[in-house]
């Protein structure tokens, strides 16, 4: 097993620790995030069907309790096995996706050194969550990690999620739709364990360009180039050129906050053959795309009891289209079909030999309402 880190083995078991490398032959993959593992790997550490990933990022550090910043991010995912990798335990590979939204540089992910304080823990849904995801899987499922992001103070307790349209698209989702917002919750502690798929569905509003551009603007821009014993809000405030706004943790970009090859290497946490040469290097790094909601949204799910499970600024999150939302929407077809199969209703009470039964009636009517619901999922399905 892969050692981390120097950390507190009460919270973060050691025996959870992975080493991570980067999934390949993603073509026989279904829709999905997957993390894939040995056999060994999983009968250790308990993995079901689903998992949830833990990264302690280097930049959470430096930043204090009271910024609304935890102590480390957490993604879940699929469990695939793979028995063609050496069975050695701790070996893992991830989906690129699932490393930037643990704010794992791309760039810079193969010189990274095995002992990330990285970790694999099982996690569970409901039954009743379980459900409603196989019936969302025939309708046609496809998840987006996201990256949790500041509501705009117009947007406040209005129980919505921003996103960008083109965001909706990809999942098969249109505006006005309703989302399904997921992520991992810790089950017990404070030594962490095993984790707890949280969802939620929220109603959705476009992220208009103009409100990207603003959001840009509030964010402003800079390198980072303080002190190396500076707070990381200090930072901030020093960094930017006067033609921008400071960077600030109200509205945080990610770019510079998670994908700073610096902090990375301030952490120690690069191969020191790498490390000189990063002076040269220019984050060029793009997140997942983000999402944009106010406390009450990103609070939805969670016992008050435990409010350091609240997701912050930076929390990752899945989302995909609320099947009842889209099924509702796409209904209107299926009831036209519905309607003209109905209208034979009074052919029944008709005393001539055009009449027909009841049992006909209800046969013509179960026949168009199967072949109205195939074509609403084949059109559902499409959307994906």
């Amino acid at each position: 097993m892969v050692e981390p880190a120097a950390l507190d083995p009460e919270i973060f078991p050691p025996e959870n620790a992975i080493a991570a490398s980067a999934t390949t032959d993603r073509a026989r993959l279904a829709r999905g995030y997957y993390v894939i593992v040995t056999p060994k790997t999983k009968k250790a550490l308990g993995l079901g069907r689903w998992a949830a990933l833990v990264f302690v990022h280097p930049v959470l550090a430096h930043i204090d309790d009271d910024r609304k910043m935890r102590d480390y991010l957490a993604i879940h995912c699929r469990v695939r096995v793979d028995r063609r990798m050496p069975d050695e335990l701790g070996k893992v590979c991830l989906d690129q996706t699932l490393r930037n939204a643990l704010g794992i540089p791309f760039g810079l992910f193969p010189a990274l050194k095995p002992e990330l304080p990285l970790f694999l823990f099982p996690a569970s849904r409901t039954w009743s969550a379980t459900l409603r995801l196989i019936v969302a899987s025939v309708f046609g499922l496809r998840f987006l990690a996201a990256r949790s992001a500041p509501a705009a103070v117009a947007d406040i307790e209005k129980g919505y999620v921003r996103l960008p349209d083109d965001l909706l698209s990809v999942i098969g989702a249109l505006p006005a739709d309703d989302v399904v917002v997921e992520r991992p919750i810790a089950v017990g502690g404070p030594k962490l364990t095993k984790f707890r798929i949280i969802s939620e569905k929220l109603s959705t509003a476009i992220a208009s360009k103009g409100f990207l551009d603003d959001r840009r603007d509030r964010s402003g821009s800079g390198e980072l180039a303080p002190p190396a014993k500076s707070s990381l809000l200090d930072r901030f405030r020093m960094a930017s050129p006067p033609t921008h706004l400071p960077l600030n943790l109200r509205y945080p970009r990610t770019k510079d906050l998670l994908y700073g090859y610096k902090t990375f290497a301030d952490a120690g946490m690069i191969e020191p053959d790498v490390v000189t040469g990063l002076a040269a290097l220019e984050v060029t790094e793009t997140d997942v795309p983000s999402i944009f909601m106010d406390r009450d949204a990103r609070t939805k799910g969670i016992n008050p009891d435990r409010p350091a499970e609240a997701a912050d600024y930076l929390t990752p999150f899945m989302v995909r289209r609320s099947i009842l939302s889209a099924a509702a929407r796409d209904s209107l077809g299926t009831a036209f079909a519905v309607t003209i199969s109905l209208i034979q209703f009074p052919l029944i009470f008709v005393a001539n030999k055009a009449g027909i039964s009841v049992c006909q009636w209800i046969a013509g009517v179960t026949v168009a309402l199967i072949v109205s619901l195939a074509l609403m999922i084949a059109r559902l399905r499409q959307q994906i």
